[in-house]
């Protein structure tokens, strides 16, 4: 578990030094990172929902995958730096812009709810994981209601 955890810290650093370096950027690269991330993140939800749901016979796979997504959202926020609203197809409203405060809000209680499932993961539980799972569906669901199209 420490390694997992240990793993995705050192993802989120590379991802925020990337991002960090990236400046010189274009506004469309911003946009594609965040599509491509948080089209990642959903693949992870769904993954870890067929493990759940389904009692299949396989080593529990969720703290790796809610890890993964731990290390995307901590570093959304930078993903969406002003001027790269509207430069390329995305379902991001302008709030994300406009309210950054509140977005960063949601953010965090989507992190606090994939930390929430990390723990969660160690129980091998799968009515725990379950409802883990449910809280990050619930806090991601909460941002797009706000913050997408």
């Amino acid at each position: 578990m420490k390694r997992l955890l240990i793993g995705a810290a050192s993802a989120a650093t590379i991802v925020l030094s990337g991002l960090a370096a990236a400046q010189a950027a274009e506004p469309k690269d911003f946009v594609d990172y965040r599509v491509e991330s948080l089209k990642a993140v959903g693949g992870h939800m769904k993954a870890m929902s067929t493990w759940v749901k389904s009692g299949m016979d396989l080593p529990n796979p969720v703290a790796a995958h809610a890890s993964a997504i731990l290390a995307v959202l901590e570093g959304l926020p930078a993903a969406f730096p002003e001027g790269t609203h509207g430069v390329a197809k995305s379902e991001a409203t302008s709030k994300v812009w406009s309210d950054p405060a509140a977005f960063k809000a949601a953010n965090d209680k989507a992190i606090e709810a994939a930390k929430t499932l990390i723990a969660a993961a160690d129980s091998n539980d799968r009515a725990a994981i379950g409802k883990a799972l449910g809280g990050l569906g619930g806090a991601c669901k909460g941002c797009h209601d706000d913050f997408r199209d």
